[in-house]
């Protein structure tokens, strides 16, 4: 069984859509966008939620999302 504590997403902007994209940590292929850093957070912890409960025993359900590791695209 795979635990951790928290959850760290880096967030990059992408000029382009003029989105803000997370990818967290330890969950590869998930990325979630938003218009702002602020609305981007509660749209990473559901979809971390969600993928948590899709998959099952493997995951700690105790895991939560810590912070950002915000940046910008040129």
């Amino acid at each position: 069984m795979t635990s951790l504590d928290a959850i760290i997403a880096h967030a990059v902007w992408d000029a382009e859509p003029s989105v803000w994209v997370a990818t967290p940590d330890d969950f590869d292929g998930l990325a979630v966008e938003a218009a702002t850093l602020d609305a981007l957070g509660p749209e990473v912890q559901a979809a971390l939620s969600d993928f948590i409960e899709l998959s099952g025993p493997s995951l700690h359900c105790g895991r939560f999302l810590s912070g950002f590791s915000p940046s910008k695209s040129s």
